[in-house]
């Protein structure tokens, strides 16, 4: 199979794009101390699906993600003037809503991945594309060799990369 140039063109751009001028960072992360509504909190806070957790040395020990959230308990969905008022003891997620109590029965490191998958800032970006695709994930903390996070690389990421490369050919 011939490729036209435009293609091998991308998996060149892909192939030599390192991770560390497309990921996100500053991270947001959480501590593997921390509660699940305070997860649940960060992830409506800064509207992000990945959450990677961290200890007290700041070195990665885990994903959480708004999936595992959702698989661990079920939010309520506003229904009229249940959530008329701030209340403390509510976490909200847009028209739904989260009790604390009962997000916190729940310890954040077990229901985290304990072993997401990784790559380093200077690996390329098709690495990660491929990475993605293989492992079935949508995001891949970017750490260095001491394991502390450095950045993190998501779906997103890629969209926004591709969406550079089209505008580039608009011009």
């Amino acid at each position: 199979m011939k490729f036209k140039p435009e293609i091998i063109y991308i998996q060149r751009l892909l192939k030599e794009t390192k991770i560390k001028e497309i990921m996100t960072v500053p991270v947001i992360k959480i501590n593997d101390n921390d509660t699940v509504s305070r997860a649940q909190e960060l992830f409506v806070e800064h509207g992000i699906y990945y959450l990677p957790v961290v200890n007290r040395l700041n070195e990665l020990v885990g994903v959480v993600t708004h999936k595992y959230l959702y698989k661990t308990v079920a939010p309520r969905k506003n229904m009229g003037n249940e959530m008329a008022g701030y209340s403390p003891d509510v976490v909200y997620d847009g028209d739904s809503f989260y009790e604390r109590d009962k997000l916190d029965q729940f310890k954040l490191t077990r229901i985290m991945n304990p072993n997401p998958v990784t790559l380093r800032p200077d690996d390329s970006v098709a690495e990660a594309v491929l990475t993605m695709t293989r492992k079935n994930t949508g995001c891949i903390p970017i750490i260095k060799a001491n394991r502390k996070i450095c950045g993190i690389l998501t779906h997103k990421d890629i969209v926004d990369l591709a969406t550079l490369i089209l505008l580039e050919e608009v011009q």
